[in-house]
Formats: structure tokens, sequence, C-alpha cells
């Protein structure tokens, strides 16, 4: 299972990397994303939601976890930022990659031992 330190690794490197990219390349950082993540950072909830997240089957359709679902809704209303429906599903899009991500990269295999 990846831990918080490694999320919060990660969400910090992306956060970095999207505030040095942003006024290089308009309207390829998407800003909201990075004022999500800046949010996000502190919120236990979503968090939790990196740590355990298990990515579906990349041909299975399912419907967005209610986890970010609510988090989005949260930090739209702390942080008074309005989103379009469809700026909505592209956050829920890029969250749900990070989280994919950071299970590649940090999460283990829960492999049963046989004898």
């Amino acid at each position: 299972m990846v831990t918080k330190e490694q999320v919060l690794t990660v969400i910090d490197k992306t956060i970095s990397a999207g505030e040095f990219l942003a006024p290089l390349l308009p309207g390829l950082v998407d800003d909201a994303f990075i004022s999500f993540l800046k949010w996000a950072r502190s919120d236990a909830i979503i968090l939790k939601w990196f740590e355990t997240f298990v990515p579906p089957a990349p041909s299975a359709v399912t419907a967005p976890p209610e986890v970010v679902v609510d988090s989005l809704r949260r930090w739209s209303s702390e942080a008074d930022r309005l989103s379009t429906p469809g700026g909505y599903i592209k956050l829920m899009q890029l969250l749900i990659q990070l989280a994919t991500t950071l299970q590649e990269l940090f999460g283990k295999s829960q492999t049963p031992v046989t004898q």
C-alpha cells in the first residue's frame, strides 16, 4: 500500500512542476488541478483515498469514487472556486490518473504466499 509520505512527496512534486510550467505553457497545465492539490495536501479524507485507491481494470466502466466527488465539492466551496461540469470531470480524471500512478509506483502486490 502507498504511504502518506509517498503521496505527499508526489503531490508536492506535481504542485512544483505545475507552478513552474504554468507560466511557460498556458493552457497546458490545469491551474484548478494544482489549486485542488494544494488544498488536498492537508485534507485527511482525500489523502487516505490516495493511499488506499485500487485502480479498476482498464476496460471497467465505473462511477467516480464518492470521496473524489465530495472532496471536489468541499474544495470548490472552501476555495470559493467554481468549475464547469466539464471541469469537474477533467479534475476527476486527473485525480484518478494520479492515484493510479501512485499505486503503480509504490503499491505492493498482495500476492498470497503458497507453501
